[in-house]
């Protein structure tokens, strides 16, 4: 075994130990143990960049859970920088926007959806998602017009990629956006007819969401004992 195999060998367990911190909640020692490894690796020429990446992708991680968003971000981006896949950058940068989004910060959220999409190329696997958060932003602003854009192109992304799951996720979001608008009973069909694509693409998770949006939007039309209809439907699903 040469040097430099025995080094990537030693980084990978080291990275090991830090994730094993993480999974336990031992936040301090994985910090801890991240900037010493992280340290150690800028001082090594011959460490490769990706390996580098997601230690700063890790601290990012690390960041966020002790609420240091501005640090967090420049981790994250330090990661984006160093990684060498053009695919790996979107998937970070939409992971930051759905971060953000969750935390309600929406211009943040906004800005990295942004950044990804100018990273997309013709088979970039990522599209559909980012088209999803940017409708999630822009349902959030209220404009309810451009999120069924979004929805609508991350439906036609995820087909065009043949990605049932992605597209039935997406179409779940236009039904939504529908009902927002006044459209219910647009709604309602658009969640019918992904009820039927569910289960001739064999997709189950995405399946059971389906019934629980199917159910949700019944309720709220006031049509309730066809709503409990579908819900005694769901534990046979389970089953």
């Amino acid at each position: 075994m040469n040097m430099e195999s025995r080094k990537s060998e030693q980084y990978d367990a080291q990275r090991n130990v830090i994730q094993q911190y993480m999974i336990n909640g031992q936040f301090v020692e994985a910090e801890r143990e991240v900037i010493r490894l992280r340290r150690e690796m800028e001082e090594d020429a011959d460490v490769p960049k990706d390996l580098l990446s997601d230690i700063y992708y890790k601290q990012y991680h690390l960041a966020w859970i002790r609420k240091d968003k501005e640090n967090a971000f420049k981790f994250a981006e330090k990661a984006i920088e160093l990684h060498s896949s053009n695919e790996a950058k979107v998937q970070i940068y939409a992971n930051l926007a759905m971060n953000a989004l969750q935390r309600e910060l929406l211009d943040d959220a906004m800005e990295y959806v942004e950044k990804g999409i100018s990273l997309l190329m013709e088979n970039t696997t990522t599209t559909w998602y980012l088209y999803l958060i940017k409708g999630k932003i822009q349902l959030k602003k209220g404009d309810l017009d451009a999120a069924l854009l979004d929805f609508t192109t991350s439906t036609k992304e995820a087909n065009r990629l043949h990605l049932p799951h992605g597209e039935i996720a997406a179409n779940i979001c236009v039904a939504e956006t529908l009902y927002l608008m006044g459209l219910k009973n647009n709604a309602l069909s658009e969640i019918v007819r992904m009820e039927l694509y569910a289960q001739r693409t064999m997709q189950l998770q995405q399946y059971l969401r389906v019934l629980i949006k199917k159910a949700q939007l019944l309720f709220r039309m006031g049509r309730n004992e066809e709503a409990e209809r579908v819900i005694l439907t769901i534990p046979d699903f389970n089953d």
